[in-house]
This record gives structure tokens, C-alpha cells and sequence, in this order.
């Protein structure tokens, strides 16, 4: 008790309640506001639909004619519904479901609806004309993300149903895209009635295909218009049809454009068409969104920059907007050679201190909002989740003003858009996460005054003696077990719950979870101090840098705000926006070491306080599962225990639970294994983003997930960053490990973390090159069984023209075959009719399926396995008794919902006949489970801690598995992957170890650990 009075900052008092508690009002006793101060008091968001929630929207827009609105998601559906609500719930309907044609990814989908101007006019021939940019999947051997065809397609809206009919499709551009990255596809019809189209760079890096500096190959990298009706008067025939720009797979059709004519004004026109005369303008990277405005005949471009700048693009006719030259006003990462059109730099660029993802550019001309925004641009930027306008038409450079912030930040988590409608109501579509329903739509509202913050941080009472900083007897202290790097900083931590003197109920306490995010009750209060020592010979001379201060708001929301030090180090100004500044500091060798610090924003701070990583990073379960020495006492003290203690959490936790409890290592606490250490490492520096349901989904990185399932080991790397040969960690390979390599990197758009990290920390950096170089490919982990409810068999049809399978097999999770009453064919594009695709699941293999002679270059089966299911593999069992049919070559791919495919296998088969057949298990990849023992060296005879570490979650594992000589195994806590041995040594020194085959995963045995000796500065007493 004592101890815990003294953390909070109070003498013990005898008989003081169990639970009592220094007593502080919510927002540390109303000091700071109940939510988040807006970037502008004028402006605030609501839910425009709050009952709707929808799969990534791209776009909203009024129904011509109609009292309705549509979304675009990019799943590929467009869901209709009232713009008011009468009585009852809103009624929403599905216009169209594209998602069988629909490729999705990071970058692809079903991006917007154009209506024909004259969609709805009664007698018009263009009454019922709609327009759809989307990424096409199609259905054959080799497609998927880095292999589909980008299509502008036109279809009719049924107004008896008022649906659109899929079928109805009359594809006007079908683009090959060897890439998932960079498309964009913002569609909009301009004064003349002519349809202008962006599509970016065609992904890669650096304009790897070559395209936006082209005006001779493929859509690509710029601006396009055509003119759909046709009109001879003002527009002539197709001359150029777009080249592949890249290389196809096997049997996939070359790329056309049809039906729609080239506008005889368009800037790129030739008579013998040696250009693609659609161009109307070039140098665009990745435009992910554009708007046009009627007033001044403009469209407006924002074009997501690499590394260096993101760009707001007015497109004159016949423009050059510099990329890959020029990124906003600094150089790109190309030369420039032969120029194009007239060169046009951005009205206004911005580099990542502002933001990274640029969205919207709609220049407003509504009624709603006149007074305060007729026509200025309204942008916004996805990664800091804030809305900002600028006056296009002021004196002298542009300028740009953050008026709304805290909309959510992450490339899959934030802004995708910002739309209106002919009532001036301005709407900011909100994604949550990739390919997940739950996105929203928001609706531009006024705000209301809000009280700011304090603006000195002796203001705000949370310090008793702010020069000495000195924290308020409320405030109690905390310490992580690996704390997030943070250029070398030196941090200390506080948080205040409110209470009224007795931690009792909800409003007080936090809701605690073992492995997940806590919840911290409304008006609860997180600080956490930076200082920094500039001369390491003299490391006690700190600097004060920031205070930076959490506040928890109702309902799991929160807000961050920064107060930057003086210069004398008494007092911190509050910042309303970012800031850098420059330091140098002495190095132990005598060089000066000079680099920027970024103090963050407020919109900063919800990069990484992101949704899927809750209100506190720092305070989880296995960061404050450790031993923390408090005042006045003479032994450490278990921090979580001591919480629990002290009635912190909403229950009491049993003593079995306090034991178990994963913790998290600091990168020198040779306690645990260097495996464990780094891993916590990458958990408090990686996992709020890279998280299922995080900003950037790519891998998991949290502790409490093993590292068998954390997908890191020899996995594909995802996103943009390129290396060659490489993957998340690479066995053997630092230098092929994107984990390291963007570590040992602080340029921006490399780095790791990307926000706040200019210093390399290089003790984490030498741990991690060593435990890479230390890998084998044996702990490569397996694929798990995936859930599936469809499977694709396609495969290249050989010389013999036609192709001939006997049976196809689907394993369950346990490799048995799945009885094929528990199948049906799905899909299937060519079957020979004596000879139908069924065979293929008879169970018998001298029956075969077999294509027709008009089969094409491909065969493709779809198989639908009635339900979600485990699959544990596949059979392929080619026509046996002859070689003609037998394909050479097959992929198989799985999916849950028929839109999203991922590869399973690829392989091929002997052309010869035979008993050959392709049998992929997941099972027979699966490895033994490594194991890692490591404990500090024991100062005494006393009782010692030794860490066991699998790399796959376990079962089976108890006392009597461990091996140990010269001591015993007094405890064993623990669970999955992570366990604590207590030993009572005998005489030193102790050697432990885990024998082979004592714990199980996926049915097999570990292997072997570590021979781990401990030592002793004495023998215990006998």
C-alpha cells in the first residue's frame, strides 16, 4: 500500500481505503476540452447517414432527376438510397454489383459513376447513359492485382427498376495494367459534353513503365476526353489503339479502345495518329481524385506524390504537370528530356510535415456554405485526416488552412474524397480499412465554440512546478517495458484517471484486456515528457523538448495535443500545427551529429493513435507487465500487479491471470531471447499501423501475435517500396530485409516509422542485422490453412488445342478430400459435351473433363465449396491414360467472397502420360516449432527467471518438459508461444534446456532449443 500511495504522489496513510486515489474531475478537473478542438471553430462533421455504413467509398452523387444519392464502393457495388429520411429506417438498394469483374486491391476497384448529361431528359438518346472506371479482373491463368486490365465502360440504368443491368456493359477502354499501384480513375463530363478520365503512372517506382511522359502508348500518367456521342461534327474516329505497355500473361487479350470518338480540339491530334489522340494532358503520377468546375471550365487534379510532395493540379488543355521530373517544385527522380506540351506546375504543393496522401480538390460553387467557401478548393489529406481549403484567387502564392482535423488517419482509414451536391452540402467519405465494411459518409456542419486548450502548459495544472517539472500529486507515473524510439529521447510518463478519491466504478476505471487495446474512461488525462541529452559525454545535461498530453473523450475517442519547451526550459507553448527544428548533438567520439526534430501536430498524433491501435499505445498489458522500483521502496514491484493493486481496471484480476500475462523486453534485458526483444520492438515501434484493421494491414506486428502468423518471414513484401529479391525479413539477408533496410534509412517516404525518425537508432538496427544474419529458412513459416468458400483451377491450354482433366480435388483443414456432394461448380468456361466439367469431381480417373475445341487460350473452373471453409490443399489429377489434353502448366486460387483472389499454387506436370498428379498439402510445409531459452545471470542463490520462447503458438508444454541439471523447476507460467520458468538452482552453474517433441503445433513437435547455462556469483547455501 505504501508503494502505491507513493505513486500517486501521497504519504501512506494508515487505513486509507484499498482503491482510494487522489481525487481529479474528468479532463483533468475540465482543463482541456470534452473533445477534440477543430482546426477552424466555423467547422465541424456528423455522420450525413448515420444508420448506412458502406465497403470503401470512393463517391457520392445525386441521381440526376431524383431525390436520391448513390455511392460508389470500391468493392464494386453502387448502393442507392433517399438523401432524406422520411419515416423508418432508409430504404438502400444495390443499382449495381460489379464485383465478379471487379479486381481489388491496395489501389484497385470501382472507382467512380459519371451521368450522361442528358441522363433522365425524356426523349434523349442519352437518357438512361451512365459511366464506370474501374479495374477489371479477368478470368484468366495469371491474372490478379499486378495483372488486369484498367476499363472505362458504359452502361444503361434500367428506370422501370432503377437498377442497372450488368449486362448492359459496352466496354469503350479496356487498358492492360501490370500493376496494382496508381490508377485513379476520377471521371467527369466538361462544358462541351466531352468526358474527361485520369489514370495514373501505372504503378511501380519512379514511372517504371514509362508512361506519363508518353504520348504514344497507353492510358496512362495523365488526363484524357473523349466525346461518347459521337458527334462528326465535332469530333472524328479512333486512329491509335492503345498499346500493353508491358508484357501480358499467357492468353490475355491485347488492350482496345471503341465506341466514342477523339474531340477535333484535343491538343495531341494527327492525322496519321501517331499519337493517342485522347490525350489531354500528361505528367500525372497517381491522381487518385479530380473534380471539375463548370464556372471556369477547370479541373482540378490531386496527385499522390512519392516521397517529397503531394500536388493540388489545375489542367489546362495540353499541359505537362512535370512527373516524373519534377515532384511539386523539387527535382524527381527522372531527368527531364524531351518535354511534351507546356510544362505546369502545381497551384500548390505540400511535403510530408502537412500530410502524405492528397484527396478531394473540389472547388466549391454552392449555396450552403457561400459566405465562408465559394470558390475556393476544398482538399484534403488522407494520412493526417484533415480538411483544408485555399483560395485559388489570391494575390500571391496560394496558401492553405486546415479547417477540420480528426477524420481519421491511414491510407485505409481515412479520407477517400470530398463531394457535394446541387444543395451545397459538402460530403468527406471515410474508409475503414481495406476491402472492410463500416466506411462512412460525413456531412460538413457548422461548429460550435469550443474552449482551447491551455496555451502554456503551466496552465494547465498537470505540473505543480513546471520549471521543475514536478507532476501534480494526480498524476501518476508509468513505465513501458520497450519503449517507442524516439530519436534517443529520454521519456517519462503519467496519466490521470478521474475519480472522486475512490476508483469504484465504470467512469473511474480502465477496461482492461489481456491482449487487446484498454479502454480508458472519458477525460482521462496521458502526458509523456521528451528530453534529450546533446553532449553524451555529458548525458545528465538534458534538453527539454515537449510535453506531449492524450486526452481520452466518450466513447473510445481521443485528441493529442503538443507543448513545445523554451528555449530556457521553464515553460512549453501549446502548437496548433507542426514544427522542425534543427539540433546537434556530441557524439562520445567528438563529432557533431546535426539533425531535425519533429514536434507533431495535432493530426500527427492520430497517425499513429490510430483507431485499431486505441488511446494509449504504451498502455497495454505486456508494456506494463514489468518490474518498476518505486519510491520509498527497496525492491521492484510488478507494475501490473501494482495496478490491479490500486483498482485501476473495471475487474480484479486472479493471481493466475497476473502470472500469465504476456510481457513485452527492452533490447538489453538478456532475460529473454533476442527474438522476444526484438519483437517487442517492433511492437511498440511497428503495430500501430501494421495491425489487422490498421492503417497498413501489410503484416502483424503486435507481441502478442507469434512469429509463425505475424507474416514477416520470406512474405511477398505489399505497398509501394520496392527491393528487389527482398521480403519483411529475409533469412540470412539484412540487406534483402525491408524491416532493417527501412530502418537503417531516414529519408522520407523510407523511413521507418515514417513519421518523427530522423536518427537511425543504431543499437536496434545492429540487434536486428544480427538476428536476420542469424536466420535459417528452415523457420520460413507455412501457409496457414486459408478460409475459402471458392476455388480456381485455370490453366494455359497446350498444342493439342484443347484440354482434358480427370479430377480435381479439394482437401479439407485435415487433408482429407472434401466428398464431392459437398461441391458445385461455381463457373466453367468451356466443356466438351460428352465430356462435361463434373467429371472432374466424379471421384473417378478414367472419366475426364474436357474443353471444347473453341476453349481459347485458357481453361478456367470455378468451384463453390457451399460454405466458409478450411482448405488444406488440393489434388490435381491430370488424364491418365494419354498425354493429349494434359495442360502444361495450372494455377489454383482461392477466395472467400468470389472478388478477392490469392494465389494457392502454381506448378506443372510432365506432358508424358502417366500416374502423374500434383498434390499440394499445406500440412506438409508446415515446420517443427523453434524454441529459444535466455536468462540473465543470477547474482545469488536466490530463485531465478529463465524465458521461453516458441515461434508458433504451442500445446502441451508443462514443468516436466524442461530439462534442466543442476536445479529445478520450482514454476512454469505462461501460454501459446511465451512462457516463464521459475528455477531453484542447486549449485551453479544451471543448464536448461526444452528436448525436442515435448509441445505441438499443427501436429508437430518443436525442435530442440538453445543449451542455456546460467551462472552465479555464489552456489546456494545448502
Amino acid at each position: 500500500m505504501a508503494l502505491c500511495l507513493a505513486a500517486a504522489g501521497l504519504a501512506a496513510l494508515p487505513g486509507r481505503p484499498k482503491h482510494a486515489a487522489v481525487p481529479v474531475g474528468a479532463y483533468f478537473n475540465g482543463v482541456f476540452p470534452a473533445e477534440a478542438p477543430g482546426a477552424s471553430p466555423g467547422f465541424a462533421s456528423a455522420n450525413a447517414f448515420p444508420e448506412l455504413t458502406f465497403t470503401d467509398p470512393m463517391w457520392i452523387a445525386e441521381i440526376p432527376g431524383t431525390s436520391d444519392m448513390v455511392v460508389v464502393e470500391k468493392s464494386g457495388r453502387l448502393k442507392r438510397f433517399p438523401k432524406e429520411r422520411q419515416s423508418g429506417p432508409r430504404e438502400v438498394s444495390v443499382a449495381l454489383d460489379l464485383g465478379s469483374r471487379v479486381q481489388i486491391s491496395e489501389d484497385q476497384g470501382l472507382y467512380q459513376i459519371a451521368f450522361h448529361p442528358e441522363f433522365g431528359r425524356s426523349g434523349s438518346s442519352h437518357s438512361s447513359e451512365i459511366f464506370l472506371s474501374y479495374n477489371f479482373r479477368p478470368t484468366f491463368a495469371g491474372a490478379g492485382p499486378d495483372a488486369s486490365f484498367w476499363r472505362l465502360s458504359r452502361f444503361h440504368w434500367d428506370p422501370a427498376d432503377e437498377t442497372i443491368d450488368p449486362s448492359s456493359e459496352s466496354v469503350l477502354i479496356q487498358q492492360y495494367d501490370p500493376n496494382r499501384w496508381h490508377n485513379g480513375g476520377a471521371l467527369a463530363f466538361d462544358k462541351q459534353g466531352f468526358l474527361l478520365f485520369t489514370c495514373g503512372d501505372g504503378g511501380g517506382t519512379d514511372d517504371q513503365f514509362g508512361q506519363s511522359q508518353a504520348l504514344d502508348g497507353c492510358f496512362f500518367g495523365g488526363v484524357f476526353r473523349i466525346d461518347v456521342d459521337q458527334d462528326p461534327e465535332r469530333s472524328h474516329p479512333i486512329r491509335r489503339q492503345p498499346s500493353d505497355g508491358a508484357d501480358k500473361p499467357l492468353g490475355f487479350p491485347a488492350s482496345f479502345s471503341q465506341g466514342y470518338t477523339i474531340p477535333h480540339d484535343n491538343p495531341w491530334v494527327h492525322p496519321a495518329g501517331h499519337y493517342l489522340e485522347e490525350t489531354f494532358a500528361i505528367g500525372l503520377r497517381s491522381p487518385h481524385t479530380a473534380h471539375y468546375d463548370l464556372q471556369t471550365d477547370g479541373l482540378w487534379v490531386s496527385d499522390v506524390g512519392r516521397t517529397d510532395r503531394e500536388e493540388l493540379n489545375l489542367v489546362p488543355k495540353g499541359s505537362n504537370l512535370q512527373w516524373p521530373f519534377m515532384e511539386g517544385e523539387v527535382p524527381g527522380p527522372k531527368s527531364r528530356e524531351q518535354v511534351h506540351g507546356r510544362e505546369t506546375p502545381p497551384v500548390y504543393a505540400y511535403d510530408r510535415s502537412m500530410g502524405g496522401c492528397i484527396i478531394g480538390g473540389m472547388r466549391y460553387r454552392g449555396s450552403r456554405w457561400a459566405d465562408q467557401l465559394d470558390g475556393k478548393i476544398l482538399f484534403g489529406d488522407n494520412l493526417k485526416g484533415s480538411l483544408f481549403t485555399l483560395d485559388p484567387d489570391a494575390f500571391g502564392d496560394p496558401e492553405a488552412t486546415e479547417i477540420l482535423s480528426g477524420l481519421g488517419a491511414g491510407i485505409y482509414s481515412g479520407l477517400s474524397n470530398v463531394c457535394t451536391d446541387s444543395a451545397g452540402d459538402i460530403y468527406l467519405l471515410k474508409l475503414n480499412g481495406s476491402n472492410r465494411d463500416g466506411g462512412t459518409v460525413r456531412i460538413l456542419t457548422p461548429g460550435k465554440p469550443l474552449a482551447g486548450p491551455p496555451a502554456l502548459l503551466s496552465d494547465t495544472g498537470l505540473f505543480t512546478d513546471t520549471a521543475r517539472l514536478e507532476p501534480s500529486p494526480a498524476l501518476m507515473s508509468y513505465e513501458v517495458a520497450s519503449p517507442l524510439w524516439s530519436d534517443g529521447a529520454i521519456k517519462r510518463r503519467w496519466m490521470a484517471l478521474p475519480n472522486d478519491g475512490l476508483r469504484d466504478s465504470d467512469e473511474e476505471q480502465v477496461a482492461y484486456s489481456t491482449a487487446g487495446n484498454w479502454s480508458f474512461p472519458a477525460g482521462t488525462v496521458l502526458v509523456k515528457h521528451f528530453d534529450l541529452a546533446l553532449d553524451e559525454w555529458d548525458p545528465s545535461v538534458l534538453k527539454r523538448m515537449e510535453t506531449r498530453v492524450i486526452i481520452c473523450t466518450a466513447k473510445g475517442g481521443k485528441y493529442g495535443l503538443t507543448y513545445r519547451w523554451n528555449e530556457q526550459g521553464t515553460d512549453a507553448v501549446l502548437l496548433n500545427e507542426g514544427a522542425i527544428a534543427d539540433y546537434t548533438i556530441t557524439r562520445e567520439n567528438a563529432t557533431k551529429e546535426t539533425f531535425q526534430w519533429h514536434f507533431p501536430s495535432r493530426a500527427d498524433c492520430m497517425q499513429c493513435h490510430s483507431e485499431a491501435s486505441g488511446q494509449a499505445l504504451g498502455l497495454r498489458t505486456h508494456q506494463i507487465n514489468r518490474l518498476v522500483l518505486y519510491p520509498g521502496s527497496d525492491k521492484p514491484v510488478n507494475q501490473l500487479a501494482h495496478f490491479n493493486s490500486l483498482g485501476i481496471f473495471h475487474r480484479s484480476l486472479s493471481p493466475s491471470e497476473l502470472a500469465g500475462a504476456l510481457a513485452a523486453c527492452g533490447l538489453d534485458d538478456e532475460s529473454a531471447p533476442l527474438e522476444h526483444r526484438l519483437r517487442s520492438y517492433l511492437d511498440a515501434n511497428c503495430a500501430h499501423c501494421h495491425q489487422p484493421g490498421g492503417p497498413v494491414e501489410y503484416f502483424d506486428a503486435r507481441l502478442q501475435t507469434s512469429l509463425q502468423s505475424q507474416g514477416i518471414i520470406d512474405v511477398t513484401l505489399k505497398g509501394q517500396y520496392a527491393l528487389p529479391g527482398g521480403s519483411y525479413i529475409t533469412p540470412g539477408h539484412p540487406e534483402l530485409s525491408a524491416i532493417y533496410t527501412r530502418m537503417t534509412s531516414c529519408e522520407p517516404g523510407l523511413a521507418m516509422p515514417p513519421l518523427g525518425y530522423n536518427r537511425i537508432d543504431a543499437r536496434a538496427t545492429s540487434l536486428l542485422a544480427d538476428y536476420i544474419s542469424g536466420l535459417s529458412r528452415d523457420i520460413t513459416p507455412p501457409p496457414s490453412a486459408p478460409l475459402a468458400r471458392y476455388v480456381c483451377f485455370t490453366a494455359p491450354i497446350g498444342s493439342d488445342g484443347f484440354a482434358s482433366i480427370a479430377e480435381i480435388r479439394i482437401l479439407d483443414e485435415s487433408g482429407n478430400p472434401m466428398p464431392a456432394a459437398d461441391l458445385a461448380i461455381a463457373e466453367v468456361n468451356s466443356e466438351d459435351a460428352v465430356s462435361p466439367a463434373r467429371f472432374a469431381l466424379d471421384g473417378d480417373p478414367a472419366t475426364c473433363w474436357s474443353s471444347s475445341e473453341k476453349a481459347g487460350f485458357f481453361l478456367a473452373l470455378t468451384l463453390d465449396l457451399q460454405r466458409p471453409r478450411r482448405i488444406g490443399g488440393f489434388e490435381y489429377v491430370p488424364r491418365q491414360d494419354s498425354s493429349l489434353g494434359r495442360l502444361p502448366s495450372y494455377q489454383v486460387h482461392h477466395s472467400l467472397d468470389g472478388i478477392g483472389w490469392t494465389q494457392l499454387a502454381e506448378g506443372r506436370l510432365s506432358p508424358g502420360s502417366g500416374p502423374a498428379i500434383a498434390t499440394y498439402r499445406f500440412d506438409d510445409l508446415i515446420h517443427a516449432p523453434t524454441c529459444t531459452i535466455a536468462a540473465s545471470p543470477v547474482a545469488s542463490g536466490r530463485d531465478f527467471d529463465g524465458t521461453i520462447v516458441f515461434d508458433s503458438e504451442v500445446r502441451g508444454f508443462g514443468p516436466g518438459d524442461l530439462r534442466v541439471s543442476n536445479g529445478r523447476v520450482k514454476a512454469l507460467r505462461g501460454d501459446g508461444y511465451y512462457y516463464v520458468a521459475t528455477i531453484s538452482p542447486e549449485r551453479f552453474p544451471v543448464s536448461i534446456s526444452v528436448p525436442a517433441g515435448v509441445a505441438t503445433a499443427s501436429s508437430h513437435g518443436n525442435l530442440e532449443s538453445n543449451l542455456l547455462k546460467v551462472s552465479g556469483s555464489k552456489n546456494p547455501a545448502r
